[in-house]
């Protein structure tokens, strides 16, 4: 199985790298995205998603926001010797479109079944997790997948199919924000994810776009 982040940060992906074969990237697993942003990326078929008249840099030079979606790109655009974002970011916009032009490409590609996929999302509500998942059924009538919620039985999860919904029970936080590997490592391997946990460690896992 495929376990595919949809957010909310880059834990999510972070910790399925770490417990999973899985070395490539998916459109999500570098971004801190909300509920909102992330279904107007679905909804809106992933367009318009970098345009500059949306981007501005945080004040503390460490991201570059989406005003209209609330994504948050980190590990996305070029860095300076002092590990910044530069104000003059957007002249690295192409190539950072070109890099996601490729990520949605490849998760477009899941539409011709064939593998199932699990998506892992943390911070997410059962009201939400059922839009999330007829989004997804429009967007994928024909793949065999599962969702997986980050400590989402507090918030009303447990009330929907287990057939199609996996509550992950993984301690909040971290010391570096990337959660706590026992955690996810227990987490997985109880829902049936992955049968080998914790196969990597964090020097390992290589951040995409630097």
């Amino acid at each position: 199985m495929r376990l595919v982040s949809l957010g909310q940060a880059c834990e999510v992906a972070f910790e399925i790298k770490i417990h999973s074969p899985k070395a490539d990237s998916d459109f999500f697993d570098w971004l801190i995205t909300p509920f909102d942003g992330l279904m107007m990326a679905l909804n809106g078929e992933f367009k318009d998603l970098l345009n500059p008249e949306d981007l501005y840099l945080q004040d503390d030079k460490n991201f570059v926001n989406n005003r209209r979606t609330g994504i948050q790109y980190g590990h996305v655009f070029l860095r300076d010797d002092f590990h910044n974002i530069p104000d003059a970011f957007l002249d690295d916009l192409d190539r950072v479109q070109s890099k996601f032009d490729y990520l949605i490409e490849k998760f477009h590609s899941y539409k011709q079944g064939g593998e199932q996929i699990c998506f892992v999302r943390r911070s997410v509500d059962s009201s939400q997790a059922v839009i999330l998942h007829d989004r997804l059924i429009e967007i994928f009538p024909a793949l065999d997948f599962k969702i997986a919620c980050v400590n989402a039985a507090d918030l009303g999860i447990s009330s929907l199919p287990s057939s199609r919904f996996i509550d992950l029970r993984v301690v909040d936080g971290g010391p570096d924000g990337l959660g706590y590997p026992e955690e996810w490592a227990n987490a997985l391997v109880l829902a049936g994810l992955t049968d080998q946990p914790f196969v990597k460690s964090k020097d390992d896992i290589v951040i995409p776009f630097h």
